[in-house]
Parts: C-alpha cells; sequence; structure tokens
C-alpha cells in the first residue's frame, strides 16, 4: 500500500504533490493513508470510501493528493490519525 504499481512488501519512495515537501507524521488506516507536512498541509491516498480521503468525495488515490478542504477553511494540521473507515487532523484555524 502506498503508492500505484509498487511490488508489495517492498519499499518505496512516495513522490507528494508539493516538490520537497516535508513530512512530520505518518497515519495508516486499514486501506488509506494521511501525511503531515511541516507546514501543517495534509495529504491523503488509498480507498476514498466514505469519504475517508477527505476530498468531498468518495474516488480511490493512488497516490499522495492534499487535502484541499483544509486549506480553504484555512486550518493548520498539528496531528493526524487514521482508523479502519476514517481520518482525523487536529488543528486550528
Amino acid at each position: 500500500m502506498g503508492h500505484a504499481g509498487s511490488e508489495p512488501g517492498v519499499p518505496t519512495e512516495v513522490e507528494f504533490p508539493i516538490e520537497d515537501a516535508k513530512i512530520k507524521q505518518i497515519a495508516s488506516g486499514n486501506s488509506h493513508m494521511l501525511a503531515l507536512g511541516n507546514e501543517g498541509e495534509v495529504y491523503a491516498w488509498g480507498v476514498g470510501e466514505s469519504g475517508r480521503l477527505g476530498n468531498a468525495g468518495t474516488s480511490d488515490e493512488a497516490e499522495p493528493e492534499t487535502v484541499f478542504v483544509l486549506l480553504e477553511m484555512g486550518v493548520i494540521a498539528s496531528k493526524i490519525d487514521c482508523g479502519n473507515s476514517y481520518s482525523m487532523v487536529l488543528g486550528e484555524g
């Protein structure tokens, strides 16, 4: 999990939509992941069922995508968490 086309069980570098993104936290759910950048931005990828990627839909994402709704709301994230069917962001804004 984590990168389209990668071989299962083999570590693979993940490319983020922002060049030189600095990631300070990773959270993994059953079939999706979140990453928290140093500037408080959040990236999500994996299975989008039930809206767990925060992209205002249910589409799956093979690569990390910025969670724009948080940026639009002015939220600066400080912590992230994932579970089987949820994503959580703790922030201010």
